[in-house]
């Protein structure tokens, strides 16, 4: 159980790695003031631990100072995020 849950981490690892740099991405092509993650993934539990870590290192790296403010928040409706923001267009 101990090898499938390392590799299962490892794939998580990867994807977390192509994810980050697509939000640096977004970030440096946008500049938004703030970037807030909803969705199933908010849920995972190395979601929190991980990527925001990892991404807020990243960021700090950066020599590019529009990163400096960018504030990384987690959408208080969690999964239901999206599904509000559409019902709230709905009339």
């Amino acid at each position: 159980m101990q090898n499938v849950d390392a590799a299962i981490k490892t794939i998580v690892d990867s994807w977390f790695v192509g994810l980050i740099e697509g939000i640096m991405n977004y970030i440096y092509l946008f500049n938004p003031s703030c970037f807030v993650f909803g969705g199933k993934i908010t849920e995972y539990e190395y979601f929190d631990i991980s990527l925001l870590k990892s991404l807020s290192l990243k960021l700090a790296r950066k020599p590019v100072s529009s990163f400096e403010h960018v504030k990384l928040l987690k959408a208080k409706l969690g999964n239901n995020a999206a599904l509000m923001g559409v019902a709230s267009l709905a009339k």
